[in-house]
């Protein structure tokens, strides 16, 4: 018998660097012609640490919010559990079952010249639903999000709480299941509190493994979610209630 919370996403030891600005007197095409040339590589780039050495556990029905201030790693640590970004040491692994499914910042998703149905439509294709199966997810997200009536207007006529309303309402429709994590950044943006109830409650009622929620929206979140994480410095510096996340977040990061 499988034990009833078990680990569905762990990272050990997670280290990553992004490259910054080339050092004083040399350019962006001066490292690029170098990095082509044989036997040469980006020895006078800078780099800057991201993720240090970073461990974490995320079990079935775990309901997370990370925080951390801006520029903690907070989104490249969800690109790495999304797999969108390999780290440069460690290791991610996931049970052969959880299916991880991020949805990264509204905006990310949204492309301006589309329509509100045609936008929704081509993300479920994203996420993997067939054409049909995609325009019945898409046409369910939109009238949960009631904007039914706005499905032929362009998308860049929709406010963020709008576009946050209608891409939190397709997550929904994705057959997900009990191993499945969902990794969301920065989407609650405006959502109005009878919309946020309603998702959640769906939420709880759906087959879904766990959330793990970045945002800044503490008091917002509170009431659905029971973990907190802490990013300072790259690492995970506070994993405990949500109090004990809010406290050291304020403390500045500190255990």
């Amino acid at each position: 018998m499988l034990p009833p919370n078990p680990v569905l996403l762990k990272a050990s030891g997670v280290c990553l660097r992004y490259p910054s600005a080339p050092v004083h007197g040399t350019s962006w095409r001066d490292e690029f012609v170098r990095w082509l040339s044989p036997g040469k590589g980006l020895s006078s780039r800078q780099w800057t640490p991201v993720l240090s050495e970073l461990d974490l556990e995320v079990r079935r029905g775990d309901r997370i919010l990370l925080l951390g201030a801006n520029g903690a790693g907070k989104t490249t640590l969800a690109r790495c559990l999304t797999g969108m970004i390999p780290p440069d040491r460690g290791l991610i692994e996931k049970r052969s079952s959880t299916a991880i499914v991020p949805l990264l910042g509204p905006a990310a998703w949204a492309l301006p010249e589309l329509t509100a149905e045609e936008n929704t439509t081509f993300l479920a294709q994203v996420y993997g639903l067939s054409a049909v199966e995609a325009r019945k997810a898409a046409a369910r997200a939109l009238e949960f999000a009631s904007v039914m009536d706005r499905r032929a207007r362009p998308i860049r006529e929709f406010s963020r709480g709008m576009q946050a309303k209608l891409w939190l309402s397709l997550i929904l429709e994705l057959p997900l299941g009990s191993d499945s994590v969902l990794i969301l950044d920065e989407v609650s943006g405006g959502e109005d509190v009878r919309f946020r109830e309603r998702w959640f409650a769906r939420l709880d009622a759906a087959p879904i493994g766990a959330l793990v929620w970045i945002s800044h929206s503490t008091e917002l979140l509170a009431p659905h979610l029971e973990r907190g994480w802490v990013m300072d410095q790259g690492r995970i510096a506070c994993d405990g209630t949500l109090a004990e996340a809010r406290a050291c977040y304020l403390a500045g990061g500190t255990r």
